[in-house]
Order: C-alpha cells, then structure tokens, then sequence
C-alpha cells in the first residue's frame, strides 16, 4: 500500500504470516504439560516495518477431586524474545 507522511509518498509492500506450534505430553503422577511456540514473521503497519518476533511458552496441569478441580502453572515468553520492534519505512 501507500502511505504519506510530510508530503512524501511510501510505497510498503510485504506478505507476513504467523506460526503457532503446540504439543501437550503426558507426565506421570497425572499431570499433563505443554510446550507452545509462536513466531510472526516480519510485517509492515502504517509506516512501521516490525521485525521478526516470537515466543516459547510452558505450562503444567494437575487435576484433583476426580477432574473437578484443575490447577495450572505457566510461564510466558520464557526466553522474552516475544518484543516488538519497528522502525520506521
């Protein structure tokens, strides 16, 4: 697309996607733990060019009270790569 910025005319133009990958396991003493990935390729918004970005996530479940009552501990964007960055085009 085109963009304008102080008269001056931007033509940004880039094809982007976005990767989410998930695998749940089963560990013993019954509980059960996942591992996610996200990744955004790079992308344009307005006049912003983001780079690349992307994350590892974790979590563990157990379940008590024959499956009434569900307990979870997660962690998030373990490696904080999961950040925006632009410049600008």
């Amino acid at each position: 697309f085109d963009a304008q910025l102080f008269g001056e005319i931007f033509n940004i133009d880039r094809l982007s996607g976005m990767v989410n990958i998930a695998q749940t396991f089963t560990l013993p003493f019954g509980m059960t733990g996942e591992l996610t990935t996200v990744y955004t390729a790079p992308n344009a918004v307005g006049l912003f060019q983001n780079r690349a970005m992307g994350s590892l996530n974790a979590g563990l479940q157990k379940q008590f009270f024959e499956k009434k009552l569900s307990v979870r501990l997660n962690l998030t964007d373990i490696f904080k790569t999961n950040r925006l960055r632009s410049s600008i085009a």
